[in-house]
């Protein structure tokens, strides 16, 4: 099969379009289901989106690496746009740019390397395997959200939580409180 010189930019834009509609989808999608639920369901989509990219044979593939590139890049907005929110939250206001530094840091760090051993990994067992396997692994996101306490706290819910002292939600309260009121406008008109 000959595709067009355009089709892999094609295939490629499908990235930018699930970012657009993940960013566009985020606060009305956490809002609706709460921010840590949101987390765990974004990932378990993120990893469904990642199994599909490599699927298929002929057009067929085409088509799954366009479907899985967007469905990925839409929960990776969402994941990145609430666990930000959460950072900013959570973190004090005297340590908030060490924690985005660090946070950085090590994320951004990771880039090349997980591209220097995806590279490895082509090599001998090809392109589609290496895929499969960078896809299944995508599968411990859901599993780290699950085994934090969060997820079972306050921050799930979209109304203020009854008992703010349960474990892990000492100031679920008040952040809920805070994050849910409207600030009134610096702006002069």
């Amino acid at each position: 099969m000959v595709l067009p010189t355009h089709a892999p930019l094609s295939l490629l834009a499908a990235d930018g379009l699930g970012t657009l509609v993940g960013a566009a989808l985020t606060t009305r999608f956490t809002d609706r289901v709460g921010t840590a639920r949101g987390l765990v369901i974004a990932a378990v989509v993120g990893v469904a989106g990642a199994l599909v990219i490599p699927l298929g044979s002929g057009t067929a593939a085409y088509l799954a690496f366009a479907v899985g590139n967007l469905v990925f890049a839409g929960s990776s907005v969402v994941l990145s746009v609430t666990t930000r929110t959460y950072r900013m939250l959570a973190s004090p206001p005297d340590l908030l740019s060490r924690v985005i530094a660090t946070v950085k840091f090590v994320s951004w760090g990771a880039i090349p390397l997980g591209s220097l051993l995806a590279g490895l990994l082509a090599g001998p067992l090809g392109a589609r395997t290496t895929l499969l396997i960078f896809g299944a692994l995508t599968v411990l996101s859901p599993i780290i959200y699950l085994s934090t306490r969060s997820v079972g706290c306050a921050t799930c819910r979209s109304t203020p939580p009854r008992n703010p002292s349960e474990p892990g939600c000492e100031r679920a309260a008040e952040r809920w409180a805070g994050g849910r009121r409207r600030r009134p406008s610096t702006r002069q008109n």
